[in-house]
């Protein structure tokens, strides 16, 4: 779990000028005003990812196409504890999926998450991250929170 570090990223980035929408207490951000009087909340996350294709034998060379890998299902957790993932009700928008990808080059899976419940968001926590191979590197952009 990423937990605590993801929140210490959130509180840098949360940025709402001419307003002090949050506070620190501790190593956590505390809500002040926006999540009580907005009515919605979005909140993009981007996973920046760079496979290298497995070792293959030298004769397997004769198709162009790049090498996909079997697709891990993340799970987020929000701020009220709420698990937004795939096929529920909160399950997020994929706006780009291309992590699966293993040819070498730096790819990124954007999710995008909205809600008419403003104390679902930002998102704290990303459950089943897919573990570090050997030839793979991942970091995690934390986007963000919008309050309408």
């Amino acid at each position: 779990m990423i937990g605590s570090g993801l929140i210490q990223i959130w509180a840098v980035l949360l940025t709402l000028s001419g307003s002090s929408a949050t506070s620190l207490q501790g190593d956590k951000p505390v809500y002040i005003h926006w999540p009580l009087i907005s009515t919605e909340a979005s909140h993009s996350i981007t996973l920046h990812c760079l496979n290298d294709p497995p070792d293959v034998p030298m004769d397997s060379f004769t198709s162009t196409q790049p090498i996909h890998k079997e697709n891990t299902t993340l799970r987020f957790r929000g701020w009220n504890k709420q698990m937004f993932e795939k096929d529920t009700l909160l399950e997020p928008h994929v706006l780009q999926d291309e992590c699966k990808i293993q040819d070498g080059s730096w790819h990124q899976s954007r999710f995008f998450f909205h809600t008419q419940d403003s104390r679902q968001l930002p998102i704290v926590d990303i459950q089943e991250f897919p573990t570090s191979q050997p030839n793979t590197l991942q970091h995690i952009e934390i986007g963000p929170v919008c309050f309408l």
